[in-house]
């Protein structure tokens, strides 16, 4: 069954992977400011900072995409 994604429902997942690595960068620098910096690399690490950068990255090529290939996109 093929997946519908709208250029709303990417951005929202975008920002919703967005929101949690803010949250965890949060955490990271939190650690790393009270002298926790191997904590904090492993916060990063453990809770896949870079897999959800790169999810959001490729929900927005996704969305770009979505634009480009819409009947009315120029």
């Amino acid at each position: 069954m093929p997946v519908s994604l709208t250029i709303t429902e990417s951005l929202r997942a975008a920002s919703r992977r967005l929101d949690r690595a803010a949250a965890v960068a949060r955490g990271a620098l939190a650690s790393a400011e009270s002298g926790a910096e191997t904590e904090a690399l492993r916060m990063t690490l453990e809770l896949d900072l870079d897999v959800l950068l790169d999810e959001a990255r490729t929900l927005l090529a996704a969305t770009a995409l979505l634009e480009r290939l819409a009947p009315d996109a120029g």
